[in-house]
């Protein structure tokens, strides 16, 4: 995919490079050399060490190598230099390491390569309790989401849009009662694509809300950004008082569902999935992709966002 994005994008250059009826036939090419990188990317301010999340809502002691780009940033990042539509969600972006085994991480040259992890903060529902996490069967939730692809598929196509099939489980959800932390992973097929996409999800339950961290990257990238991003996620906490055990029964909001409805009800329908998406295909509706979620919403009573 990244392939052909690339001979897109030449193409795209060739053609605003075109001569004109008075301009040389064969203009010279600018030296690559001395090409300099987009003035405002040079200026983006990176924090590494231990980094604040929105107004003081968690941390994140960034493993080395790691770097974090606050809110006006980070949506510049994913908005301007990925192409997506504003979004005043998005709290920060964790950029991974751009060494030499990692040479698809983004840097500041070449921000439309490799992966990222959007930071989001969903409080809207209130607290989500965690009493369902050891009964849930992943295997027929993971049946019924893909149903519910296929459903939405049909209005998808109908309106223009791609078809979006959740191939399965990339990585299996897997929750941690002591840490209150969840993960899991997808792996998706976009129209006719043949390279499956992963879909890596982080959330990290809380008093009032869950923090949410979200990559998306090829299948074939997995062991990277799974080993990335589950460091990042040992390395996120919630500060006093918006912790999971700070939860005051009786005067704090709780959610309408639990730790299944969480992974159900997420699926493509927040910033971190489609903003990264929108990294490799611009043309995907979000709003008609419920995959699943809607069936789900039903039995738990979750609000639409």
């Amino acid at each position: 995919m990244r392939t052909h994005t690339i001979a897109l994008l030449l193409l795209f250059i060739a053609a605003l490079h075109a001569g004109t009826p008075d301009a040389p036939s064969a203009p010279p090419t600018p030296d690559p050399v001395t090409e300099p990188a987009p003035a405002k990317v040079r200026e983006l301010h990176f924090e590494t060490g231990t980094v604040t999340i929105g107004n003081h809502i968690a941390t994140i002691a960034l493993p080395d190598g790691w770097r974090y780009l606050q809110s006006p940033d980070a949506r510049y990042w994913v908005e301007k230099l990925w192409g997506n539509p504003p979004d005043p969600s998005v709290l920060g972006l964790v950029v991974p390491p751009a060494a030499p085994e990692q040479a698809a991480a983004p840097d500041e040259e070449h921000p439309e390569e490799g992966w990222a992890i959007i930071v989001t903060y969903d409080q809207e529902d209130g607290h989500v309790k965690d009493d369902d996490a050891k009964s849930i069967d992943y295997t027929a939730l993971l049946k019924q989401m893909q149903e519910g692809s296929e459903a939405a598929n049909a209005q998808r196509t109908k309106a223009g849009y791609p078809a979006v099939r959740l191939l399965g489980w990339a990585e299996q959800p897997h929750y941690d009662a002591t840490t209150r932390k969840l993960y899991w992973a997808k792996s998706l097929q976009f129209g006719k694509n043949p390279t499956p996409q992963l879909n890596y999800n982080i959330r990290v339950l809380g008093r009032n809300g869950v923090l949410e961290l979200n990559a998306v990257a090829e299948v074939s990238d997995l062991k990277l950004v799974a080993e990335g991003a589950k460091s990042v996620l040992t390395a996120t906490e919630f500060v006093a008082g918006n912790r999971y055990e700070d939860f005051k029964p009786g005067i704090d909001k709780v959610a309408a569902y639990g730790i299944g409805g969480l992974v159900a009800g997420t699926v493509l329908t927040k910033v971190g999935f489609f903003a990264l998406a929108l990294k490799f295909i611009k043309v995907i509706a979000l709003f008609l992709f419920a995959l699943g979620a809607g069936i789900w919403k039903l039995i738990t009573g979750r609000r639409e966002k």
